[in-house]
């Protein structure tokens, strides 16, 4: 699990900047590894190695019969890719010089920061020019290939902060609320489109969709406690709950408002509380997780709540 996203996105920038090819030894058969890039998205760091083996030599047809010559040089042409994105190899022509004897391959590096998506099934294409002596005299072979890649549109990592709520507005995805004041490290737990932090401080969402993980700026929570108010804290019970919640405030003042938020950042329930001791029905409410908020001349605590 990453514990630290923002680390992992700058990491991932530096490699981009300094990033070289190895060919993959453990790939010995002709061919390319893999025909299907990863997928990438729009504005987010990509990179990805393309291995290619060949063989060694091939068959030519001459006026004798059949003739097997080795490959003198062979050169990768590229052309094709997604807005955004270059192609290096460990040579600058990307052209290899095979030796005798040694299986020739070689690799080249996608990367760049994509500007456009390429909707499904995106590619782009490579083109291997070959180059053999056949009786003292240099003839070129060709060979074409396409090689998949989609660039998916950019992740949105737009967050509504309302009422000391988090609320990350893309429709698709998985999400991990990290917190920016403790180096970008995960909130065990909070996993849900809708955050409700029950400590003040500055927090982010990190959206995945696909292969593609983005990081939202931070936002600023403030959350004060009920004994910021009032010397006690707030209690409900039992958790999880069913139909009916307790709600006690152990040394009452003054009138409170209650509100109910579920994951997608809506208000479920609201009530006027003017009591020490509190009986809500929450018998209309679906099975899940909510965060209960008490607000008094304008300081909110906080609570999660489980209705099963």
């Amino acid at each position: 699990m990453k514990r630290f996203y923002l680390a992992a996105l700058f990491a991932s920038s530096a490699i981009l900047a300094m990033a070289q090819c190895t060919p993959d030894p453990s790939n010995t058969s002709p061919g390319f590894y893999s025909e299907i890039l990863t997928d990438g998205c729009v504005n987010a760091n990509y990179s990805q190695q393309l291995d290619i083996v060949f063989a060694a030599d091939t068959v030519v047809s001459t006026p004798f019969g059949p003739l097997t010559v080795p490959f003198d040089s062979i050169r990768i042409n590229v052309s094709g890719l997604p807005a955004g994105l270059s192609h290096e190899c460990p040579t600058a022509t990307c052209t290899l010089i095979p030796n005798i004897g040694v299986t020739p391959r070689t690799c080249m590096l996608i990367n760049g920061l994509p500007t456009i998506a390429t909707g499904a099934n995106g590619t782009f294409n490579v083109d291997i020019e070959y180059w053999v002596t056949l009786f003292g005299s240099p003839q070129p072979f060709s060979e074409a290939k396409t090689v998949g890649l989609t660039i998916n549109s950019e992740v949105n990592v737009a967050v509504v902060n309302a009422n000391s709520v988090l609320t990350a507005q893309s429709g698709s995805g998985s999400f991990q609320w990290v917190d920016c004041d403790n180096g970008f490290s995960i909130i065990e737990g909070e996993t849900s489109a809708s955050f409700s932090p029950t400590v003040s401080g500055n927090y982010a969402v990190a959206v995945t969709v696909g292969e593609c993980v983005a990081l939202s700026e931070c936002f600023s929570v403030t959350v004060a406690g009920i004994n910021d108010i009032n010397p006690a804290n707030f209690q409900i019970f039992p958790i999880p709950t069913h139909d009916q919640l307790t709600l006690e405030i152990p040394d009452f003042k003054g009138t409170f408002s209650l509100r109910i938020v579920d994951t997608a950042g809506r208000v479920v329930h609201e009530a006027t509380i003017s009591t020490a001791k509190t009986f809500l029905d929450l018998s209309a409410l679906s099975k899940g997780i909510y965060t209960v908020q008490l607000v008094q001349n304008g300081l909110v605590s906080v609570q999660k709540l489980i209705v099963g």
